[in-house]
């Protein structure tokens, strides 16, 4: 799940092609939001979503997809926005507030090194916070049969190939949920998927995309 990566790896399925977001610009409405080049506005909704840090199909609390990292900024003004890298080498922004680390922005950038930018743009996120949530309450740190009283039975946990993280699908996902379960599956033999969980197994992170 890590940008381009993450979304190809993401779930039982590999897609192929990132969305980003090609938003005309919108008008913007005196007193209740601003918006840049992106046409992302940072509206009174965002910034509700912001103080809940509401996960949904548009963004992370109060970040959207397509969002410049100017504009994400302005959504979470006093958060701090730090050049960071996964495991693969693949470029991300990690955005901290009251010292913790609230989620990881993937954007048109790929390389770890380069310096932060305001025009690049937001194209996956990731949160490990168990203080982000759905509106039906699916966080980090949800153990899994919880999260099947909300999504329903579980479908599957698959087991990446090269990276071995583990994803879980639930009748009831979301197409634009991602649902990282690293630790939870019980595999038989070399097979690579699974509907055993251990007791303890619970959800690491949850992603959005606009579609895996």
């Amino acid at each position: 799940m890590e940008n381009g990566r993450i979304v190809k790896r993401i779930g039982p399925l590999a897609v192929t092609l990132l969305w980003i977001a090609g938003c005309q610009q919108s008008e913007k409405t005196p007193g209740s939001s601003s918006a840049d080049s992106t046409g992302v506005p940072v509206t009174d909704s965002v910034k509700s979503s912001a103080s809940a840090c509401l996960v949904d199909s548009l963004g992370v609390g109060g970040i959207r997809l397509g969002m410049s990292l100017a504009t994400a900024r302005k959504a979470l003004p006093g958060a701090r926005f730090e050049r960071s890298g996964d495991g693969d080498g693949m470029a991300s922004v990690t955005v901290k507030r009251d010292s913790a680390d609230w989620m990881d922005l993937y954007t048109t950038v790929e390389d770890p090194e380069a310096a932060l930018t305001d025009t690049e743009t937001v194209t996956v996120i990731q949160t490990t916070h168990e203080g982000c949530a759905t509106a039906g309450g699916v966080h980090p740190g949800l153990p899994l049969d919880q999260a099947a009283a909300k999504l329903g039975a579980l479908t599957e946990i698959s087991l990446s190939e090269i990276e071995s993280r583990e994803y879980a699908t639930f009748a009831a996902t979301p197409q634009w949920l991602g649902l990282r379960v690293d630790g939870a599956g019980i595999y038989a033999g070399e097979l690579r998927t699974t509907k055993n969980v251990r007791a303890d197994g619970k959800i690491t992170s949850l992603t959005v995309s606009k579609g895996q």
